[in-house]
Order: structure tokens, then sequence, then C-alpha cells
């Protein structure tokens, strides 16, 4: 047995980068930094993703800020603002001085664009690289869009140890469960994991606490019945700008973060 906050992450990107792109419509200004998100929400595991180009190569000082969490998986592709650089080479190297990286991400990774250039074939030689380089074998992470949950990708997916099912649009947290049956059956027993959004990005507004609530509950109960292998919290980007939904999140954390699972 182990606390559910075990299974718990914090998607931890550079303080203030949800607000360079104003299309997200975010207010106030965010000063929290990925380390001080973990420590306010009490989540001891990190996705740190490039967002926006940042942090900048080389990632030494960012990875020695985060040696005091239980686990880190980095970015090896950034968001979608932050081109096509892949930067499985860094994370390789740090990999062999912060025992506390477990792994390695590609955020926005199903777009068709990236698609094109990451094909399977290269995919096989990020893993190549990961399991054969590193100082651990680093599983590969990817982020799947529900609205990614599509036949073409399975090539893809299948080349992935973990999945991060996310929901872009809050009105699609509704069809949470028929979209893990989906997930499901484009994957072949990969970790699941469920991204939870704390801002309504998709529609550039406040989440909406019923579905804020509803999309706490539903993972709750996933968790228990070990229906995933874990949350992440998007982010510490937004943790400061008095959102109900944060205060919700960090509620719920408290509540239930010492239950057995």
């Amino acid at each position: 047995m182990m606390k559910l906050r075990n299974k718990l992450w914090l998607w931890g990107q550079t303080e203030g980068s949800h607000h360079i792109n104003d299309a997200f419509k975010l207010p106030g200004n965010s000063r929290m930094t990925p380390l001080e998100g973990a420590y306010y929400f009490g989540i001891p595991n990190m996705c740190r993703v490039v967002m926006a180009g940042l942090p900048k190569l080389p990632f030494d000082q960012d990875a020695m800020v985060l040696d005091s969490l239980d686990n880190v998986v980095w970015s090896i592709i950034g968001d979608g603002g932050s081109g096509m650089v892949d930067f499985t080479d860094e994370i390789v190297r740090l990999s062999k001085t912060y025992p506390n990286i477990t792994g390695a991400i590609m955020d926005d990774f199903m777009s068709e664009g990236r698609m094109k250039i990451f094909t399977p074939e290269v995919l096989r030689g990020f893993k190549k690289k990961l399991t054969e380089e590193a100082a651990r074998p680093l599983p590969l992470w990817t982020v799947i869009y529900t609205r990614e949950l599509t036949e073409e990708r399975r090539p893809y997916i299948a080349e992935c140890d973990v999945l991060q099912m996310w929901t872009w649009c809050a009105e699609d947290l509704l069809n949470l469960e028929k979209n893990l049956t989906k997930l499901r059956s484009l994957s072949s027993g990969q970790k699941i994991m469920a991204g939870c959004y704390m801002w309504d990005y998709g529609n550039h507004k406040e989440m909406p606490e019923e579905l804020m609530r509803h999309q706490l509950d539903t993972y709750y109960n996933w968790l228990k019945n070990g229906e995933i292998d874990g949350v992440i919290f998007c982010s510490n980007c937004c943790a400061d700008l008095g959102l109900p939904a944060s205060d919700m999140a960090r509620e719920w954390i408290r509540q239930h973060g010492d239950e057995e699972i």
C-alpha cells in the first residue's frame, strides 16, 4: 500500500510562462516556481516541462533545485511553442547526477506536424538512448489530448511507456469515462495517467466549479480502483492566481493525499 499523494504529479513549468501566450486569458501575474508549486499543493512528483523555450539549456540549475522531490520526469520535447528541439541528450546527461530523474516526456506531441518529424522510428531511437545511455532506464511518456484519440496515432502510442490523457476543453470532462475507454482501446497495456487542468485553457476562461468537482471525483475513483496510475495537476503557473479550481485541487489533496491505496 502507498499513500494517494504518491500517485500525484505537478505539471511544472517556468514561472509566468502561461502568461507569455495571451490567448489563454489567464488573470493576474503568476510568480510561483515549479518547486514552490509542488510544496504548495503537497505533491512529491513533477513533470518538468519546457514551455515557450524555457528553461534554456543547460538544465542543471533546475534539476538541482528539484532534487528534494521523489520523481522528476523531464521534457525531451517541450510544448508546441518550443519548436522541434530534442532534449534527449540533456536528460540522459542529467540522469547521471540526479537519481530522482525517472522518465522523459513529450508535450503537445500528437500534432500532425510533430508526428511527421518524430516518426515511430525516431521514437524508437529516443527509447534506445533513454534505456541504454541514461543512468537507469527512463520510460518514455507522452501527452495525448482527448481530441487526438484516433486510430492514426496508434503506432505512436505503441512506442510510449506512459500515456497522459488531457482534456483541453472543460465541457469534454463529461466524457471522461468514454475517453479513457477509447485510450485503452488504442494502447497496449501502458500506464495511463490523467491530466487535471485548473483553468479551462481550451475556452480561455475559468474552470467551472461543477466540472472541476466532477474531474476530481472521477480521478479519485479511478485512483482508488486502480484504473489509472496517477493524476497530474496543471500547474504552478496558475496556482497563485486565486482561482477557485486551484483552491479545490489543494483542498482535495489535503483531504485525500494521506489515504492508502
